[in-house]
């Protein structure tokens, strides 16, 4: 039985490296994990700071969420199916902060 050996690469050991690695037979699975955490969005919301309204549409939430108006109104662009979902969890997140149906 012959053990193979997984890609290398140098990099900083206190970053990931995942977003470095091109897409390869050789690391299908760590594509595939990539791919999956990209739709996470992780992030600590704080009210007082979002900003009321936006002339952009922001592909990214800062991590405090101050931009939730510009990437609301690009999250919508992209995918309208997800608003619901994305109610859903807010509603969980923020019971006080979110409108009722």
């Amino acid at each position: 039985m012959t053990i193979r050996r997984g890609p290398s690469t140098l990099s900083n050991w206190s970053r990931s490296g995942i977003g470095a690695l091109n897409e390869r037979e050789d690391n299908r699975k760590l594509t595939r994990f990539r791919q999956a955490i990209a739709d996470f969005v992780v992030a600590s919301p704080c009210p007082p700071l979002f900003e009321p309204e936006t002339r952009s549409e922001d592909e990214f939430l800062e991590p405090l969420m101050q931009n939730f108006v510009g990437w609301y109104r690009h999250t919508t662009q992209e995918n309208m199916g997800a608003i619901a979902g994305l109610f859903e969890a807010l509603g969980e997140a923020l019971p006080d902060s979110t409108p009722s149906a």
